[in-house]
């Protein structure tokens, strides 16, 4: 399905669900394999089916078995050429059980990578709302 048709439904915005999956204080980030951004790192995520609730979504983007432990927040941000207006969900996912060190990546990923927070690529972000999720998620683990 395109985004053409994920979006369609949404009136002119898409509902996006992200988690922002960690273990043992790393960070799981992805290279996206297509453009927009080809190359570029971002958080896995998909654009959510009708009707799914976001903890739904981002828990089925997730190939690691994870639990849900707290809202990130929600950010609004623009995709493609015709800057399609998105509204990103992002929550806090743990890994379960031991980090595996190889990830297979989805179709549309062409890498998956564990990251330190203090060694985190930004300046290879490819969405706004990514980075600003994953700078309040590491000021509020500063906070804990």
């Amino acid at each position: 399905m395109g985004l053409s048709d994920r979006t369609a439904g949404f009136r002119g915005m898409a509902a996006v669900s992200e988690p922002t999956a960690h273990g043992q204080g790393r960070l799981l980030l992805a290279r996206r394999a297509f453009e927009q951004f080809k190359g570029r790192r971002d958080i896995p995520g998909s654009y959510l089916e009708e009707s799914e609730q976001p903890k739904t979504g981002a828990l089925r983007e997730v190939l690691l078995k994870v639990r849900i432990t707290a809202f990130v927040g929600i950010y609004m941000d623009t995709y493609g050429a015709n800057g399609v207006s998105t509204l990103n969900v992002f929550y806090e996912a743990e890994v379960a059980g031991e980090l595996p060190e190889t990830l297979t990546a989805k179709d549309d990923v062409s890498e998956l990578a564990w990251f330190d927070p203090d060694d985190l690529p930004l300046g290879e972000f490819s969405f706004e709302n990514g980075k600003q999720a994953i700078a309040d998620w590491v000021a509020r683990r500063g906070e804990r």
